[in-house]
């Protein structure tokens, strides 16, 4: 019977720390000490700073068109390294472009759309994926039309960072699309110098 009672407790505090809003993330080792710590992670951190990078893209790209603020920084503070060293190699292939020819970025992933107008960001959410990543999903409205969005974000730099862009409305994956892209473009690049051999 007393084995059945702290078995039963056993499993009570199993149960009550899997319902718990943070989730254990990874585990990390300290270089320095050798120290080994464990962050904590719930997905209103996530919510938090997808929420606070929102507001800055809401902030470059101003209702007054005449005060439009440059959007290069924006990759930089908030996206992974991945997602700019990708976006680096398309933008380098489409610099190998004949002169006018329109590259890969026909539209702007931040805000869905070449133009904007009266942006607004929406019934943020979050879930955690494991102590590194996560999932966000958000309607973003851009000229009265509403896009349910969802993003894959990577702790790095200390930070939550976005990873992928993936329009759920229009089925638009960025990171797919740009590494199909850049695949199609190797190929006609290989097809034109054994054309020319």
């Amino acid at each position: 019977m007393r084995h059945q009672l702290l078995s039963l407790a056993l499993l009570a505090v199993l149960l009550a720390s899997c319902n718990s809003n943070k989730q254990p993330a990874t585990v990390e080792q300290e270089p320095a000490t050798g120290e080994v710590t464990q962050r904590f992670v719930s997905p209103e951190e996530v919510v938090k700073r997808v929420t606070a990078i929102y507001d800055e893209v809401l902030r470059v790209y101003p209702d007054n068109h005449e005060l439009a603020l440059s959007n290069d920084s924006l990759p930089i503070l908030f996206c992974s390294q991945s997602w700019n060293l990708v976006t680096e190699m398309v933008n380098e292939m489409d610099g190998l472009l004949p002169g006018g020819e329109l590259g890969f970025f026909e539209s702007d992933y931040w805000i869905q759309g070449q133009d904007w107008d009266k942006l607004s960001v929406s019934d943020v959410k979050a879930n955690i994926v494991d102590g590194d990543h996560a999932e966000a999903t958000f309607a973003l409205t851009n000229a009265g039309k509403t896009k349910q969005m969802r993003l894959a974000m990577v702790y790095e730099r200390d930070n939550w960072m976005i990873d992928n862009f993936i329009n759920e409305t229009d089925s638009v994956d960025w990171r797919k699309s740009m590494e199909a892209y850049m695949e199609q473009q190797k190929a006609e690049k290989e097809e034109e110098e054994e054309e020319e051999d």
